[in-house]
């Protein structure tokens, strides 16, 4: 019979793999978690990037919320890289606030929600994280 340190799968797999692993397994999994409220374009881009910048993932966690609260409702939100020319990206997420209002009135929520939760928020993103609205 052999005296066995581990009894599950887990406790086996987790005294094989490294704890850089480990954590990075973590990290995914939490990214992964994080984004699932939104719609994504480009999603190997996005859980990449939150695994390269986890400092993002409590914000993109609370905004939601707070895009709920804004836009009185629940608007759809897309996460997508940042690209400012056709054929050049950025290291920078998009948040995307999808909106049939007309732009008077979703402007009149953008500046709610910035104003509320979002310019507190800002610094804490490194400039690595933009919001704007898009017109479906």
């Amino acid at each position: 019979m052999t005296n066995r340190k581990w009894t599950t799968w887990t406790e086996l797999k987790n005294e094989v793999m490294s704890p850089e692993r480990q954590e990075r397994l973590r990290a995914r999994a939490r990214a992964k978690a994080v984004i699932t409220p939104y719609s994504t374009r480009d999603p190997g881009f996005v859980e990449a990037f939150l695994q390269r910048h986890p400092f993002l993932l409590p914000i993109l966690e609370e905004l939601p919320n707070a895009a709920k609260a804004a836009f009185k409702g629940s608007p759809t939100l897309v996460l997508q890289p940042a690209t400012y020319e056709p054929w050049e990206r950025y290291d920078e997420l998009q948040v995307l606030i999808q909106t049939d209002q007309d732009a008077s009135d979703a402007l009149e929520c953008l500046h709610a929600f910035d104003d509320n939760w979002w310019l507190d928020r800002y610094d804490q993103t490194e400039g690595k994280v933009s919001v704007h609205l898009e017109f479906i």
